[in-house]
């Protein structure tokens, strides 16, 4: 299982050498999410985040595939599942980011 609150607060294996550089990269991707919210309202659409790969190699990240072969199974996949359909919007991540569920569990 991956907390993935935290993943997309901290980046995976929490990317960074200190809290303060961890702080500064989540308030720059919260930045930017920000950013791209005016641009999609502009727009009238949504700019889509990456969509987990279609073809699971061996030199991928272990967490890339643990991902895509759960959400091909019958358990995982659901038709409005964003990690079996179209992907998550970027904009989506910034709800993920403020809430580190396993702090409040």
């Amino acid at each position: 299982m991956y907390d993935m609150t935290r993943g997309m607060a901290n980046g995976y294996f929490d990317e960074g050498t200190s809290s303060e550089e961890l702080k500064a990269n989540r308030q720059k991707a919260r930045a930017q999410i920000a950013a791209e919210r005016t641009i999609d309202y502009k727009n009238g659409t949504y700019a889509m985040a990456e969509r987990l790969p279609a073809k699971v190699t061996p030199d991928m990240p272990l967490f890339v595939k643990d991902y895509s072969n759960f959400y091909e199974t019958k358990l995982g996949y659901h038709e409005r599942s964003y990690g079996s359909t179209s992907g998550a919007t970027v904009t989506s991540a910034a709800t993920f980011m403020n809430m580190p569920i396993l702090v409040i569990c």
